[in-house]
Formats: C-alpha cells, sequence, structure tokens
C-alpha cells in the first residue's frame, strides 16, 4: 500500500512540474492557443475524436486526430507540411514519429520541419495515465518547441 501511495505522489508530483515546465518552454507560441473540437461527422475514418488548435488566434489551423488502441491513444498532429505523433500509453505521455500506417505526408518532409533532436527530448514528457484536456494541454506547449526555427511561421502566422 505504502509503494502504491508513494509511486502515485511521485507520479503526481512530476506532472505538476512537467505542466510548470511545459507552460514555461512554450514561450509565447504557447501562452495564446484555442483548442476547438471537430464536429463529428466530419472524422476521418477511424479517428475517435479531433480538435482544431490554432496559437494566436491568426496562426495556421493544426489538427489532432485521435486514434484508440487497446493499450494507448495516440493524438496525431498535422499540418500540411508535418505530422507528429503524442503516445499516451501504460509508459507515459511523449513525442513519436507518425507510424507508417497513419502516415498521411512524406517522412522527408515532416524531418525538414521537425526538430528530431527535440523529438526524441520529448519521448517521455510525463508518466501516467492523462485525459484529453491535460494530454491537448501539454501538445499545445510542447508542440513550438518541436517545429525548427525557420517553419516556427507555420503555426504562429
Amino acid at each position: 500500500m505504502k509503494n502504491k501511495v508513494l509511486k502515485l505522489l511521485v507520479s503526481v508530483t512530476f506532472l505538476i512540474f512537467t505542466l510548470f515546465v511545459g507552460v514555461a518552454s512554450g514561450a509565447d507560441e504557447g501562452s495564446n492557443y484555442t483548442i476547438t473540437p471537430v464536429e463529428e461527422q466530419n472524422l476521418e475514418t477511424g479517428v475517435e475524436c479531433a480538435w482544431t488548435l490554432v496559437y494566436n488566434e491568426a496562426g495556421a489551423p493544426i489538427t489532432i486526430c485521435l486514434l484508440e488502441s487497446k493499450n494507448s491513444k495516440t493524438y496525431v498532429v498535422r499540418t500540411s507540411l508535418f505530422e507528429v505523433a503524442y503516445v499516451c500509453n501504460r509508459s507515459g505521455f511523449g513525442a513519436r514519429n507518425v507510424k507508417d500506417s497513419d502516415r498521411v505526408l512524406p517522412s522527408e518532409l515532416t524531418s525538414q520541419v521537425i526538430n528530431m533532436t527535440e523529438l526524441s527530448n520529448q519521448y517521455l514528457i510525463t508518466t501516467g495515465d492523462l485525459d484529453d484536456d491535460v494530454a491537448l494541454g501539454l501538445i499545445a506547449s510542447y508542440l513550438p518547441d518541436l517545429v525548427n526555427t525557420k517553419y516556427q511561421n507555420l503555426i504562429t502566422s
């Protein structure tokens, strides 16, 4: 019982710390964003639900699609020039390349826009199970750091 309480306490502390770091690392791009649900009739096959993420009200819309499997939730974040996945499973929540089966864009295009070093740094953002609202907030906070500097205008204008 003490081990479970200790694990829960460590997880909650880590989650709170991660949220504070996420807000700080998001800089200006992540400080002003809007997430709106996509209407159900507009969803692709296999997509449980989807949202549109827009930074600073003038930014280009970013689509986030939720794909669920037995052991994980995958949030595929997609624009016209890049796509990346944020996966929540029993190991935790973090960024990954999109699986080939879920890929819409050429991986070469994404690798030009996405900073691969930062992608590996975000492999594990937090541990524990997250609800959609927390996951979406983390995505909005961390996504700007994934985009290479010369492509920042893709999400902020």
